[in-house]
């Protein structure tokens, strides 16, 4: 007999004004920095561990990455992980074959 497939979590997703409450609260417990780069400017709220695998739009999911970091993340150029949540601190690996800016 085959086992079952587990069921994927169901999303709660959050009004877009919960959202952006959210995202702010992000962008101050990051100090308005980009946790890889230290920028100010341009910030977006990256998920640590992606939606589509059931993890919700929490505080403790998310992390503040600048445009330009996020893409580089996005495209696995970048890997991020929690080095201490508590801190807000990340471990950053980056990949030899980035294409040059």
């Amino acid at each position: 007999m085959g086992t079952l497939p587990l069921a994927k979590p169901q999303r709660i997703k959050l009004s877009p004004t919960a959202y952006k409450k959210l995202t702010l609260e992000v962008f101050k417990a990051d100090d308005y920095r980009c946790c890889v780069c230290g920028k100010q400017w341009e910030l977006q709220a990256h998920h640590m561990v992606a939606r589509s695998l059931g993890r919700r739009d929490v505080l403790s999911n998310l992390v503040s990455l600048c445009v330009y970091c996020h893409q580089r993340v996005t495209e696995k150029f970048l890997t991020i992980a929690w080095a201490d949540p508590e801190q807000r601190t990340v471990t950053i690996t980056r990949r030899n074959y980035e294409p040059d800016r």
